[in-house]
């Protein structure tokens, strides 16, 4: 009498998620960045979302802000990374960050030669609150202009 045959177990279900990685490696991401900041911009989105690779950049080059994600021009702390590198770097921010007296206070305060620029890019009502140009005008008279 042949064995009886037993019934076909279910196969375990499994998710993949497709990553666009662009044939990038984190390691082969973070080496050219570390190389060149500038060169977060060929980076596919999910490395110009990572926050290490982010902060690394930016650090060295506040301009390579304007390559990261959304999501790392939110980050307080990427750009505030950015401005310590140069002001200017705030234009590259969030639209919130821009809003948020006291995080542009802050950048102000931690860049004094560069207040005016910092301040240049806050949005309308950061640059008419009496704290942040006073904030400004002690770190930098020029902000004044």
């Amino acid at each position: 009498m042949p064995p009886k045959s037993r019934p076909a177990s279910p196969k375990a279900e499994t998710t993949t998620v497709d990553v666009d990685t662009g044939g990038w490696s984190r390691d082969h991401a973070m080496a050219v960045v570390t190389k060149d900041s500038l060169n977060l911009a060929m980076l596919p989105m999910l490395y110009k979302n990572d926050p290490d690779i982010c902060r690394v950049a930016v650090r060295k080059f506040g301009y390579a802000l304007k390559h990261a994600s959304p999501g790392m021009q939110s980050d307080k702390e990427v750009v505030a990374l950015a401005c310590r590198n140069w002001a200017r770097a705030i234009q590259f921010a969030s639209d919130a960050l821009k809003d948020d007296r006291i995080f542009i206070i802050n950048i102000v305060k931690q860049n004094p030669p560069s207040s005016a620029d910092a301040l240049q890019y806050a949005s309308d009502n950061v640059k008419n609150d009496k704290a942040a140009v006073i904030a400004a005008v002690e770190a930098h008279g020029r902000a004044m202009k």
